[in-house]
């Protein structure tokens, strides 16, 4: 318990450290008198040695981002733009407001992120070439007159970037547009088919989340794969279960937050399988850490991983002493009370992130919310039966599921255009 406690500590007080070097907040001065009182502590208290390390480790959070920038992941020097630039795409292209971004190793500058101007459908390990000028922050370019080279998909996520460019095409072929739509954000967290007004409804509606891939996606994957498999032993199904965490990160693509939700379902599923509940403070902490060091700039400047957070705040800290106020009153707390209390409580958390970065906020988003959420895990299912059963079963067979996904969709969209006041 004691170890827990200060392995949450140190993590909190690290990413501290890097919240004040990232906003520039005096930060020399922070990590010179914190290194000097952490010394001062362990040469002279013996007893407060372990204090004296929470003060080590947040002068190394006051550091790790300029060690991060520096030495870990240094961005190219370009002297003169424009700049023509020849290359393969490394990650998987999303459209950005009618821009498609991704980021490409090149053949003079290294690794960038590209925001490209253009119509043509690029794939991930396409090669091309490109112009290009200076973006709205270093390491970032914006970029035009766009030529693809003839080569198709070269490397090692190709058969997962053609998996889920398959399954796109037949949900696409077998729904209606702002139902494919919906699901491929359901899916994949792919937003490139929403209209301009379904995006507003969704921020005016407070369900943009949905379309978020996060840790709710993991747990429809772990609970789908162990209802499946619910004949073997659940240590023999262990395998199975993170295969299928493994394979939604490659088809999805590694971002960030899949990363991040993969962390902390996997860590779940492993301490349930070697018998014992594991205190989700601890996988949170472990997640939070890995994502800062990988990139210290999320702490502040990344809205998905703030809001991802503040969120599962309140599931964690203040659903359950909701609950408990509520079982004094009433003996049994059914589900789908407890999924509303996880909602309201995860929406009160994140407000004040929502109004920083958004700069609104929809009080009665927990509704909304409250009607959709429930229908999430049945809807992916039918989704991807309908998207990748034509490449197993046949296209017969699954018609009975695509009508009743068109059916769930047509229902969240009623609902998130409802209560956006779009009818």
């Amino acid at each position: 318990m004691v170890h827990r406690r200060f392995f949450i500590l140190s993590v909190g007080v690290f990413c501290l450290g890097c919240v004040v070097a990232s906003l520039n907040l005096y930060t020399g001065w922070f990590f010179i008198l914190s290194f000097i009182f952490a010394s001062a502590i362990f040469f002279f208290n013996k007893k407060r040695r372990g204090f004296s390390l929470l003060f080590f480790i947040f002068s190394f959070g006051c550091f790790y981002p300029y060690l991060y920038s520096k030495v870990l992941n240094r961005v190219p020097e370009i002297e003169k733009f424009p700049i023509h630039i020849i290359g393969k795409v490394v990650t998987y292209p999303v459209d950005r407001s009618g821009y498609s971004n991704f980021k490409i190793e090149t053949e003079n500058i290294g690794k960038v992120e590209i925001f490209a101007d253009t119509r043509l459908s690029i794939s991930y390990g396409n090669k091309v070439s490109m112009d290009c000028d200076e973006g709205f922050e270093k390491g970032v370019l914006f970029c035009r007159n766009l030529i693809m080279g003839k080569n198709g998909c070269s490397g090692i996520l190709c058969p997962f970037f053609s998996a889920r460019s398959l399954i796109t095409k037949n949900l696409r072929k077998s729904f209606s547009p702002a139902s494919s739509a919906l699901a491929l954000g359901l899916l994949f967290g792919d937003r490139s088919g929403f209209t301009e007004q379904f995006n507003e409804n969704l921020s005016l509606s407070g369900t943009t989340h949905i379309v978020a891939l996060s840790g709710f996606n993991i747990t429809v994957i772990v609970s789908f794969i162990g209802t499946l498999l619910f004949f073997i032993p659940y240590k023999f199904r262990l395998p199975a279960i993170i295969a299928g965490i493994f394979i939604f990160i490659m088809v999805v693509g590694p971002s960030s937050s899949v990363v991040r939700a993969a962390i902390m379902g996997s860590l779940a599923v492993i301490g349930k399988n070697i018998g014992r509940s594991i205190d989700i403070r601890g996988p949170i902490a472990f997640s939070a850490g890995i994502m800062v060091l990988w990139n210290p700039a999320i702490i502040v400047f990344d809205a998905g991983f703030i809001l991802s957070f503040s969120a599962l705040f309140g599931i964690v800290f203040v659903a359950p002493r909701i609950k408990n106020i509520l079982s004094k009153i009433t003996d049994k707390i059914g589900g789908a009370v407890s999924m509303i209390i996880e909602c309201v409580s995860a929406q009160l958390t994140a407000m004040p992130a929502i109004f920083l970065f958004f700069g609104s906020i929809n009080c009665f988003s927990f509704i909304p919310n409250a009607l959709i959420i429930w229908t999430i895990p049945l809807v992916m299912l039918l989704s991807f039966i309908s998207g990748a059963g034509p490449l197993i079963i046949g296209s017969a067979l699954i018609l009975p599921f695509r009508i009743m996904a068109e059916a769930i969709l047509s229902y969240e969209i009623g609902i998130i255009n409802i209560f956006a006041g779009g009818f």
